[in-house]
C-alpha cells in the first residue's frame, strides 16, 4: 500500500472483525484518521480489502452498492479500495479541512496498491 506522504502521523491502522469484513479475505486494512479534536471519533479514510475473484463476482451480482472499487487483480484475487462517501466532520472545522486534504486524487487511488507477483500466494 503506497500512501501519500501527507498522511504521515495522521492515521492509525485498524483491522476489521470477521462480521465487518464480510466475504473479504482476512487482513482487511482500515486506515483511520485521528482527529485533532479529541472529542471527535476517529473516521475511516480508506479501507483496502482482498477478495477471492469468485466471491467478488458474487458481491457485485448481489445488487446495491459494492463495498468499494476494484483497483487491480491477480492470481485469482481482486483488490478493492473503499473511500468515504462524505466528510464526517462539521463544515468549517479544522478536522473537516484536514480530512478533505487527505482525500485521494484519481492518480493516487490508481497507484495505491503495488502487487508483488512473487509474494502473492494462491
Amino acid at each position: 500500500v503506497m500512501l501519500p506522504a501527507r498522511w504521515f502521523n495522521l492515521y492509525r491502522l485498524d483491522s476489521l472483525s470477521s462480521a465487518e469484513r464480510g466475504t473479504a479475505l482476512p487482513g482487511v486494512l482500515n486506515f483511520v484518521y485521528l482527529p485533532r479534536d479529541t472529542t471527535q471519533l476517529p473516521q475511516t479514510l480508506i479501507v483496502v480489502a482482498v477478495y477471492d475473484s469468485i466471491a467478488w463476482q458474487k458481491v457485485k451480482a448481489a445488487g446495491g452498492p459494492p463495498p468499494g472499487d476494484s483497483v487491480t487483480s491477480g492470481s485469482g484475487r481482486v483488490y478493492v479500495v473503499a473511500l468515504p462517501q462524505s466528510n464526517p466532520f462539521s463544515p468549517g472545522s479544522a478536522d473537516a479541512a484536514k480530512f478533505d486534504s487527505l482525500s485521494l486524487t484519481g492518480s493516487e487511488k490508481s497507484s495505491l496498491l503495488k502487487l508483488n507477483p512473487a509474494a502473492i500466494r494462491k
